[in-house]
């Protein structure tokens, strides 16, 4: 049985050992953002050397509850699909999928009550430049201490600019069907997105 290197939920795996540091955090004193996190993207191997800056605005008080993103990189594939994904892990210490005590893996986002979920945050095909944002926000999410917030940027390929409901489905899904076929997959289409790059942001 072919096993296929990448799926949306395996990749957060190459988080571990990066050693990854808070690059900024501040208060800002408008109220528009309590506090704010930037660190820095991570490209993962793919050939595409991506860098850039993620942002992290995060509302936890009032009626503005909530978080926002932002993800900015440089070096994408011009005309290339892209989908960036939110992901928060509210246990991290509590996961077990990677195969030792606080290692994420598949097995952590799934169950009756997973410890990991994850939802589409925002998409676009690359300019001919190679620079996109990325950005959205989930509002009234709260984040528990200790958890974490993960942004992932996944390729598509061409954008298929001749088969809008293809488009549809880079621009929209994972297509991946091992994140649940057929709404975030079509099994005959098989596999046709890789993980790239990613934020990470670990709650004090």
């Amino acid at each position: 049985m072919h096993t296929r290197r990448f799926t949306l939920v395996s990749s957060v795996l190459l988080v571990m050992g990066l050693g990854l540091l808070f690059l900024c955090t501040e208060a800002l004193a408008s109220g528009e953002c309590r506090r704010k996190i930037k660190v820095s993207v991570v490209d993962f191997g793919t050939g595409a050397d991506i860098v850039g800056t993620a942002t992290l605005c995060i509302n936890d008080k009032g009626p503005g509850t909530g978080v926002r993103g932002r993800m900015e990189v440089e070096l994408l594939q011009p005309g290339d699909a892209y989908t960036a994904w939110f992901v928060y892990i509210d246990r991290p210490d509590l996961c077990v999928g990677g195969g030792s005590p606080g290692v994420c893996g598949p097995a952590d986002f799934a169950g009756d009550k997973p410890l990991g979920v994850f939802g589409r945050f925002d998409s676009a095909v690359a300019g001919a430049d190679g620079e996109e944002e990325f950005e959205g926000s989930v509002r009234g999410l709260r984040l528990s201490s200790g958890s974490q917030v993960w942004f992932l940027l996944f390729r598509h390929g061409p954008a298929d600019t001749s088969d809008h409901s293809h488009l549809a489905r880079q621009l929209l899904t994972p297509e991946d069907p091992n994140d649940g076929a057929p709404g975030l997959g079509n099994v005959v289409d098989g596999v046709r997105s890789v993980p790239v790059a990613g934020a990470f942001f670990p709650m004090p």
